[in-house]
């Protein structure tokens, strides 16, 4: 009975240490603030020249673009989020989730409804 006391008061010890001196953990999932907030300052950091937009310009200077294929990757990225096809990203477009709808619009570089040898119907 001795052996297991001790064992009780170590824990107990272990317990108290342990709740006393440690922090809570953080989330490990953000929260709808945090990830609003990071988009907000991401816009900021693409809209270089503080016009409420982004440009293909600004968005291949942030990115880096690099060699051929990263260019043509940075540009197809740069197509889902430019949804009216303006050849600008809104503040409101970055915002906008991604659909398959933008996915394939951005890889029909041509418009033609096909790409990739696959004919979409584009109507709603």
């Amino acid at each position: 009975m001795h052996q297991g006391l001790k064992i009780f008061v170590l824990l107990s010890a272990a317990v108290i240490i342990l709740a006393n001196g440690s922090t809570p953990a953080s989330p490990r999932t953000p929260t709808r603030e945090q990830v609003q907030d990071s988009w907000e300052k991401r816009f900021q950091d693409l809209d270089q020249n503080r016009d409420g937009r982004v440009s293909l310009t600004e968005y291949f200077a942030f990115f880096k673009e690099g060699s051929p294929q990263r260019r043509r990757y940075v540009e197809y990225e740069f197509r889902k989020y430019d949804r009216n096809g303006d050849g600008f990203i809104s503040h409101e477009e970055h915002f906008t989730t991604v659909s398959l709808r933008d996915e394939f619009r951005a890889l029909d570089k041509d418009q033609d409804g096909a790409s990739a040898g696959v004919n979409f119907s584009m109507q709603k």
